[in-house]
């Protein structure tokens, strides 16, 4: 076999514009394609992965280019938002380079969207779901020249008709190899972030204790594939059909103390749809980190429901383990609500998942949505009404109030189109469509009552003060914010937000090199709810 045929060619794509003015978090590293790059490498194959996030998209997309020259195949991902976008034009530039090169995608939004990728004429195959099996064998398929059609798990273009091949179960990890670091170079993603962070990083790794005003580095990790929750706003139920397959605890205790010997990293994203659906799992893992003499600073995605049941001692072990910070999926403040969209869980449990972390000293991230498809103006202002009550009991959660916007492949998808939701015709619009807080346009009229929008808007801008700025202590607009959400209180807020901003203004031009308050801007409500755990009657006390 020809050496130069062996070599696979992958690319992740850029997560936000760079005309923006925006960059992605130099945490997230390229965890999906190094987990189907896995097999491949282990057979032999010359795996090159190049990503977008580390340099212009035009030098993103020449490297890749180049590198297709003489390649077996060539293969990209994304997820809803930029990545569309800019997986697009590369593959454009690659396809117009090397028109006779195989081209292949996966990922969520391709998983929901497959006849949208083929309509481009730019991909041979578009890859469903959990890929790593899947990409395997279509490796091996087009190395041996044999029909794509006995791969299953595909969506193929076939004399102008859209075909699927056979379904393709999800698989457990004993199918899945460890990701092949090895392939991967750390240093490009060290080096940013031990820079600093800029003011335009999105999706941000939360600064962990002690590291306010300082530079750290951290990285993201996969160690669960699917969701078992049937949430009908999300895609994840039709793309893993509510299969959860999740990595053992002693496996992945190995990877990740080989991963903390060998990088030296301060903190971990897990990255997981639904990170503790297992209590069992995520003990072990804590006991075993501590066993082990291995700390780090961890973060992960839970549901409320998982948190508010676990045992003490689970909480416990995650909090002197290193956990230091949950993002929940609180969704809404409404039992009509929570209903609707599927989960079996009273709205009061989000206050018990969020008073228990916090008595434990750590924070969280509390997301909810707002504005589903024939949501009353009164769930609403229900789901608003618990964030305040939230943010008025401690300032170590950030609870969060995004409008909804409907993603294809989900169950409220249908719905919205009937109410007026009008998609992109194209994949290019998809790429300029993002997702809930990213964006303020309503996908229909009336979505959010005035009276909803309004009493939403001077919600975030005092929360986002209440929580403090970042340090020890809070000053004057925080205390007033905290008293301002507490007793619900936000007479004149539209004149005290424009001068808060004004004088927030003048201070970043007189203090431009104060280190706190440059930090505390730059990392928004994620290090000032961090910050928060160090002060004086933050609480510890178990639930």
């Amino acid at each position: 076999m020809n050496q130069h045929r062996k070599r696979i060619v992958l690319y992740y794509p850029r997560q936000t514009d760079e005309r923006s003015g925006t960059s992605a978090g130099m945490d997230l590293l390229p965890v999906a394609l190094l987990s189907i790059a896995a097999w491949p490498v282990r057979e032999g194959y010359e795996v090159v992965i190049i990503d977008g996030n580390l340099s212009s998209a035009d030098e993103a997309h020449r490297r890749v280019t180049e590198a297709c020259e003489g390649a077996l195949l060539y293969g990209t991902t994304g997820t809803l938002g930029h990545q569309v976008s800019d997986g697009l034009e590369c593959t454009r530039r690659v396809k117009a380079r090397h028109p006779e090169l195989p081209a292949f995608i996966g990922g969520w939004f391709a998983s929901v969207m497959p006849e949208l990728q083929l309509a481009t004429g730019l991909y041979d195959a578009v890859c469903l779901g959990q890929g790593e099996v899947t990409f395997r064998e279509l490796v091996q398929a087009v190395d041996a020249g044999t029909s794509l059609e006995d791969v299953a798990g595909l969506v193929l273009s076939r004399d102008g008709r859209f075909v699927r091949t056979r379904p393709r179960a999800v698989v457990g990890w004993e199918e899945l190899l460890t990701c092949p670091w090895g392939i991967l170079d750390i240093e490009p993603y060290r080096t940013a972030q031990l820079a600093g962070r800029g003011p335009g990083e999105v999706e941000r790794l939360p600064a962990p204790p002690g590291f306010a005003g300082k530079p750290f580095f951290g990285i993201s990790y996969f160690s669960s594939f699917g969701c078992p929750e049937p949430c009908a706003f999300c895609s994840a139920p039709g793309v893993s059909s509510r299969r959860w397959k999740a990595m053992s605890a002693e496996r992945m205790l190995d990877d990740l103390c080989q991963l903390h010997e060998r990088w030296g990293l301060d903190a971990l994203r897990f990255f997981d749809a639904n990170f503790g659906v297992s209590q069992k799992r995520v003990k072990a893992l804590a006991e075993g980190l501590i066993e082990r003499g291995h700390h780090f600073w961890w973060y992960a995605l839970m549901q409320t429901d998982h948190v508010a049941k676990y045992e003490p001692a689970t909480l416990d072990a995650m909090r002197d383990s290193g956990m230091y910070c949950v993002q929940l999926g609180t969704e809404t403040g409404d039992a009509g609500v929570m209903s609707a969209i599927g989960k079996q869980c009273a709205p009061e449990v989000n206050e018990r998942a969020v008073r228990r972390l916090a008595q434990r000293g750590i924070c969280s991230l509390a997301t909810y949505v707002i504005g589903f498809p024939d949501e009353s103006e009164q769930a609403m202002m229900r789901t608003v009404e618990q964030c305040e009550r939230i943010a008025s009991v401690t300032p170590l959660c950030r609870a969060m109030v995004w409008p909804f916007r409907p993603i294809p492949g989900t169950g409220m998808y249908p719905r919205s189109l009937e109410l007026g939701f009008e998609p992109p015709p194209t994949l290019a619009g998809w790429g300029e469509a993002d997702s809930y807080h990213l964006t303020d346009q309503s996908p229909w009229p009336g979505q959010l009552p005035p009276r909803v929008a309004e009493r939403r808007k001077v919600y975030e801008h005092f929360a986002g003060l209440a929580v403090g700025v970042g340090k020890r202590r809070i000053g004057f607009w925080g205390r007033r914010a905290q008293r301002r959400v507490r007793e619900q209180d936000y007479r004149h807020a539209r004149l005290e937000a424009r001068v808060y901003t004004v004088l927030d203004a003048v201070a970043r031009r007189v203090l431009p090199t104060a280190p706190d308050r440059r930090i505390a801007r730059l990392s928004g409500y994620q290090t000032s709810v961090l910050a928060a755990r160090d002060r004086p009657g933050a609480g510890s006390a178990p639930a």
